[in-house]
């Protein structure tokens, strides 16, 4: 998202529920870089936090939460022509999922404004070691395995869309959701290591 599509909010316009949800995001942020952006709902409208870099008498330079309003981005701003829903296949695919994962998913379904399903959740160790023998996976430790992951995938003219640009679109509202809720979340695609789209996970420092 380009900043000029973003209006900066004055301190008069910040409510108690968004001046809360930056306090979370901020605590959530502080070590990410400058210029990290976090989408968040407050008093039922889309708002922007901007992690950046701010100051005062008594602390000097610090990490702090700005608070911006989308203006014209489609992504945020845009209505869906008809509610999305849960399908019977996603919401088996969230059997044994962590409660918290599931809170999220089924928040995000609610507010997103790009469609998409429930690829897999619970994974045993036979799933985890073919994925790992067919390059799809790197690990024998994941997430998958306690429940405490999900891969989702946007879901476009009734298809699962593949493409990086789909998953970028769909992730502000998976966060968004996870703001709104309070459930800190991580998203693989924002991994430099083997970047993977469709997961999103409880991070292994809050479980």
């Amino acid at each position: 998202m380009n900043i000029e599509y973003l209006r900066r909010i004055e301190q008069s316009e910040v409510t108690p529920e968004m001046g809360a949800a930056s306090q979370r995001i901020l605590n959530q942020n502080r070590t990410k870089p400058f210029g990290t952006r976090i989408p968040f709902i407050a008093n039922g409208n889309n708002w922007i936090a901007v992690v950046e870099r701010h100051w005062d008498a008594t602390r000097g330079p610090h990490p702090g939460i700005s608070l911006f309003e989308p203006l014209v981005d489609p992504i945020i701003n845009e209505l869906p022509i008809k509610p999305f829903f849960l399908g019977s296949r996603s919401l088996k695919n969230l059997i044994g999922v962590d409660d918290n994962l599931i809170k999220v998913i089924k928040r995000a379904i609610q507010i997103t404004k790009i469609d998409f399903t429930v690829i897999e959740g619970l994974r045993s160790k036979e799933r985890q070691a073919q994925l790992v023998a067919e390059g799809k996976s790197q690990t024998m430790n994941s997430r998958h395995l306690t429940g405490d992951a999900v891969d989702i995938a946007p879901w476009i003219k009734g298809v699962i869309s593949w493409a990086w640009s789909d998953f970028h679109k769909l992730a502000p509202f998976i966060q968004a959701a996870a703001n709104e809720l309070d459930i800190n979340v991580e998203w693989g695609g924002n991994w430099s290591s083997f970047p993977d789209g469709p997961h999103w996970q409880i991070p292994w420092e809050t479980k």
